[in-house]
This record gives C-alpha cells, structure tokens and sequence, in this order.
C-alpha cells in the first residue's frame, strides 16, 4: 500500500549494541539472503561513523556521506532499514540518524521530511509484520 519496498526481518546472532546491528545492517545479506532474493536499500559504501544511546530510549548513528547514494525509496527503504532494526531492540524507541556529525531531514514512510528522531511508527506498511492478521469485525443485524 506505501508503492514502496517491503523490509522483512532476517534472524542473526548478534549482539543488542547499536553499533552492532547497525553494522551488520551495511554489511549486507549474506550469501543465503541474497539466493532468497533479499537486498538492503543502504548503499555499501556507506560506513558507520558511531551508534550510541543518548537516552535510555534514543540512539543516535553517525553515517557517512555515502547512505546518500540512495535515493527515492531506496533512501526512504534504507532509513526504515536502521530505524526499524534499531528500534527492535528492547527499549529503543527512538533514532536519530546524522550524517558526518550534522542533523539531517530524512523521509518518513509518507514521503514527509523529518530532523526530529525517528520511531517505526514512521514507517508503517513497510515491514512484513510478525503478527498475525486481525480478523474482521462483522456486525450481525438482529430482527
């Protein structure tokens, strides 16, 4: 429904520091990822400057220059990608991203721009949720 890519979740055995998973994330899919057809948006030449928490519930990355390499939804793709990684980790709620230290504006799942910190809430629609479906509410008519 958001005409964009859809993210879906990879298990890996890692560590919950933020540095970690979002180093893993600019590694790319491994080999098996890449013969089941998955791809990260976040360009590869992207590097990880810092990943650090700022508050019990925000984390603010650091990146290179280069995660501007994608554009369109691939950038939109690339953000939700770190936010949502990030934001899996117990007590994350939000995430700052800033590129060579400096605040950015970074699209939302609605196209909108934000320099605020972001939450998954921003990016509905975009990753195939764990949960099952809620089943419908039929209201039954009574005579």
């Amino acid at each position: 429904s958001t005409g964009g890519s859809i993210l879906t979740g990879v298990q890996r055995n890692l560590s919950t520091e933020p540095f970690d998973v979002v180093q893993v994330l600019l590694n790319g899919p491994i080999e098996s990822e890449q013969d089941a057809g998955l791809r990260s948006a976040i360009p590869a030449s992207t590097e990880l400057l810092s990943a650090r928490y700022v508050a019990s519930d925000l984390v603010r990355v650091d990146l290179s220059s280069d995660i501007f390499q994608a554009t369109g939804d691939d950038l939109v793709s690339s953000v939700a990608q770190i936010v949502l990684s990030l934001c899996d980790i117990p007590g994350i709620q939000r995430v700052i991203i800033v590129v060579n230290g400096q605040v950015n504006e970074w699209p939302k799942g609605d196209g909108s721009l934000t320099s605020q910190p972001l939450t998954a809430f921003d990016f509905p629609g975009r990753a195939i949720s764990s949960q099952p479906a809620f089943p419908a509410v039929i209201e039954v008519q009574t005579e």
